[in-house]
């Protein structure tokens, strides 16, 4: 089974989301409850509806939309980087957000 997020984490995302006051540990305990229940429903949702536009289908999709495909935009953002020698998943989906902004 996988870990859930560290509380001090669920906490720094928060920050960046504009929440400026401290969170007690308690909170940032009861935040990943609430995160960890939510994506329970987010997932389940996901499933029903991938499955539902494509039966048989054994990888989740996002079927509300379609959207640029992860490993190539990491793909691409590794040929260019040379000053560091990873690319990160937020970096990855920072970056299709930001080039689907750019579509619209």
């Amino acid at each position: 089974m996988s870990k859930p997020w560290a509380p001090s984490h669920v906490s720094e995302v928060a920050k960046g989301l504009g929440i400026d006051l401290r969170i007690s540990g308690e909170v940032k305990n009861s935040l990943v409850i609430l995160l960890q229940s939510k994506l329970r429903e987010i997932t389940k949702q996901m499933e029903l509806e991938t499955l539902d536009k494509y039966p048989g289908r054994k990888t989740l999709d996002d079927p509300s939309r379609t959207r640029l495909g992860f490993n190539r935009t990491r793909g691409l953002m590794i040929d260019e980087i040379s000053d560091v020698e990873s690319v990160s998943s937020a970096a990855v989906i920072s970056a299709n957000e930001e080039l689907e902004r750019y579509l619209r």
